[in-house]
């Protein structure tokens, strides 16, 4: 088929509650709370609490950190910090006016959202065996590959894209389930399928590259029964596959 890219187609404060508002949390948290807040409450009647304001703020402070995190006691994973010990020590140190107040002990670190997210991005090795393998089973040049996953995700193991297509190659749903990929979030799954995918593109429309990116980007459906006009959006993403595919490898 004979297709014309260059045509187009026609056509109030800082507590999460208000004051005298019951609290949502329970046990030490609450208590730690009710400190803060009695402080307030006497200040606010003309008694000035024995603790600066720079105290006092980082109080307000940690605990706003602490509820956006989540911290618990289970968060030191055994070892010898207990935030909620030290959140009780730093309460008593407040109410005694103790101005000697511990600096804040290390946050324990975010749990990644997305293991295999992380160990793709930071690994690109990786990713390069993968594609070097599939490339090699379905007679594909390895920077063909690369340059569609560019295209497609960026090389972002997690993507969904507004219609659902989903991973590293931008696989629908029904065609991932078509070309036995079980989990489109898997690399190595996901490379495998689409690079079969594009293979059998290829052989449908007799090794022409065009037609065959086309198809993946647009559907071998809508290929077919247009009059060879491709919509904008595919006329764009054949430039850029073939962008990249001039262009230098990626680092």
């Amino acid at each position: 088929m004979a297709i014309n890219p260059a045509r187009g187609l026609p056509g109030k404060g800082a507590f999460p509650a208000e004051r005298g508002a019951p609290h949502r949390g329970h046990g030490k948290d609450s208590a730690f709370e009710n400190a803060l807040e009695s402080l307030l409450r006497k200040s606010e009647k003309g008694f000035t609490p024995s603790v600066d304001g720079p105290a006092l703020a980082r109080m307000v402070s940690l605990q706003m950190s602490r509820g956006l995190l989540g911290l618990s006691d289970g968060d030191s994973g055994g070892g010898a910090f207990s935030s909620s010990a030290w959140l009780e020590n730093l309460r008593s140190a407040v109410a005694r006016g103790d101005q000697n107040i511990e600096p804040s002990p290390p946050l324990p670190a975010a749990p990644e959202k997305n293991r295999a997210l992380s160990l793709y991005k930071e690994d690109s090795a990786n990713l390069d065996a993968i594609v070097e393998k599939a490339a090699s089973r379905f007679g594909l040049e390895p920077r063909l590959v690369r340059s569609v996953i560019r295209a497609e995700s960026d090389f972002d193991t997690q993507a969904v894209s507004p219609a659902g297509a989903r991973g590293l190659m931008q696989l629908m749903p029904a065609t991932a389930q078509e070309l036995g990929v079980r989990d489109s979030f898997d690399p190595e799954q996901n490379v495998m399928g689409g690079t079969r995918y594009l293979r059998q593109l290829l052989d449908r429309y007799d090794g022409d590259l065009d037609s065959a990116l086309a198809a993946y980007n647009w559907g071998p459906g809508n290929l077919d029964r247009s009059d060879g006009t491709l919509p904008g959006e595919t006329r764009r993403y054949l430039a850029r596959v073939k962008g990249f595919l001039a262009g230098p490898p990626r680092a």
